[in-house]
């Protein structure tokens, strides 16, 4: 590693002392680039959800105000991803949050997965952990959302026929009434017709 970069993060350690943030990650040199920039990653990750831990703590204790404000303080992150880092903070499974710091998968994605039941986010968590790569687990959320999507919208589709089915029996019931009370239909037809109201009742009372 160049003398520059090396320089840099050493840089960047000793700014993190002096501005005496809650819950301060050494930031280890390697020699490796690659290494380099991921071992940087997953502890900005560990010292981020420590800092905003900190936070969340303080605000119950009414000593800070907005979370979002004072952690701009202590880390470079738009509003977006502070946010992204509380969710998984408050509603995602400890698990989640391990994995993140680890590596093993995107802030970004790891939020995604947030609004689920903690069930699904461990069954989720149990396909990140076999992932070699972090994009491998990125692609595997992004696929499971969209299935989960696709499932809520089809169980929302059912639940629209059916309440249309409901509307369009409820008004062929009422003018079948009206047609009955009017004594211009035979006694075969009348019968025809009220046996097709009490099955279409019966199939949609509820």
């Amino acid at each position: 590693m160049g003398n520059n970069k090396e320089k840099a993060i050493t840089k960047m350690s000793m700014k993190l002392r002096e501005e005496n943030a809650p819950a301060i990650v050494e930031i280890k040199v390697v020699d490796d680039e690659f290494s380099s920039y991921m071992e940087r990653k997953i502890q900005d990750d560990t010292y981020r959800f420590s800092v905003l831990a900190d936070l969340l703590k303080r605000k119950k204790q009414g000593e800070v105000f907005s979370i979002e404000d004072e952690a701009c303080q202590y880390f470079k992150s738009s509003g977006r991803y502070i946010h992204m880092y509380l969710n998984i903070l408050e509603k995602g499974i400890p698990q989640l949050r391990v994995m993140v710091e680890k590596g093993k998968v995107s802030v970004a994605f790891a939020s995604r997965i947030t609004g689920l039941s903690a069930k699904k986010q461990k069954s989720v968590v149990a396909q990140i952990k076999k992932c070699n790569k972090t994009v491998d687990a990125n692609r595997y959320i992004a696929t499971y959302m969209k299935t989960e999507r696709v499932k809520k919208m089809t169980g929302r589709g059912d639940e629209l026929l059916l309440e249309s089915n409901r509307v369009r029996c409820s008004t062929f019931c009422d003018i079948a009434e009206d047609v009955l009370e009017n004594n211009i239909l035979n006694t075969s037809d009348k019968e025809k017709i009220i046996g097709i109201c009490e099955k279409i009742i019966k199939k949609y009372q509820n």
